[in-house]
């Protein structure tokens, strides 16, 4: 089993910063125990001489290994259910890495590679002043808004409770969703409105995130930061072209096509635009110091995948 067979009474976590599969396992919130039925009837079906690895990182209190084998059970039971066959680590000739699995259909094969990326070692990974910032963080409540985080810097002191929370509070009690909701739709999520916390040369901003109607609740008890590592980085789409080509330099001369999956965290990564600089380039606008008579036109860097 991917999870422990206890009974489970708590609803929230005292500790907000504790780990993604701790909180799964041991809080009893509403649609937990459908979720963590869906995933152990995925975890059957997954091939039983590789079920002690992929459970031995599922369970882990690091994150990103615990998303790592998450990545790789849910692409095992959606290629499963479209009609393919896989193996898990196959051997490749010549080789001493092994890709995540070989996908076969008819006389149609594959390998594929599961990589997560957005989970880097972000400031609420290496800073014990800056966990307990997002500890406190959480302290609040709020039926309205979820709260992301973008940090520069590196805080060097422990922050009071009061220094942390008064900003943020003062920030979720001026707005009204719907209006905040309107102002993203017409301008994007970052005119959302914002506070900021600085001390130093270290910096944390936090943007307003409506709730969906239909969830908000008067007595709610979510949490307000989405996780550990909410820091939105400058640089979305690098990440995951870093990782398209780590993993194509990895595997050479193989007898059968490559395929990576990525999936990123990064809670700014927009799909569509970041897609394309991941594939095509850096997007870039040229223009003639020479001839500034002449328009400018878009370009892309020569820095894709």
């Amino acid at each position: 089993m991917l999870f422990d067979d206890i009974e489970r009474s708590e609803l929230k976590s005292d500790t907000p910063s504790e780990s993604l599969f701790r909180v799964m396992n041991h809080y009893d919130w509403p649609g937990a125990t459908r979720i963590r039925n869906r995933f152990e009837s995925w975890f059957k079906k997954f091939p039983f001489a590789h079920q002690k690895d992929l459970r031995g990182r599922f369970r882990s209190d690091i994150d990103q290994n615990h998303e790592g084998a998450f990545f790789e059970l849910f692409l095992h039971e959606l290629l499963t259910r479209l009609g393919f066959s896989l193996k898990v680590h196959p051997e490749i000739t010549g080789a001493s890495t092994r890709p995540d699995f070989l996908v076969c259909h008819d006389d149609q094969r594959f390998y594929l590679e599961a990589t997560v990326t957005g989970q880097e070692a972000g400031p609420f990974t290496r800073n014990q002043n800056e966990k307990d910032v997002i500890n406190n963080l959480n302290t609040l409540t709020s039926p309205h808004f979820y709260i992301t985080i973008h940090t520069e810097g590196k805080l060097s002191r422990t922050l009071s409770k009061k220094e942390v929370i008064c900003p943020f509070k003062d920030l979720l009690d001026a707005y009204d969703p719907d209006e905040v909701q309107h102002l993203i739709d017409e301008r994007g999520r970052n005119a959302a409105p914002s506070q900021k916390i600085e001390f130093g040369d270290w910096c944390l901003e936090g943007w307003l995130r409506p709730i969906s109607p239909e969830k908000r609740k008067r007595d709610s008890t979510r949490r307000l930061i989405l996780g550990d590592n909410c820091a939105a980085p400058t640089d979305c789409a690098g990440p995951v072209r870093k990782a398209l080509q780590k993993k194509a330099q990895k595997y050479r001369n193989l007898d059968a096509p490559l395929v990576v999956a990525v999936h990123t965290r990064d809670l700014f990564y927009n799909g569509q635009d970041h897609d394309m600089e991941v594939l095509f380039g850096e997007g870039q606008l040229l223009y003639s110091k020479e001839h500034p008579e002449l328009p400018s036109k878009f370009d892309r860097k020569p820095n894709g995948v």
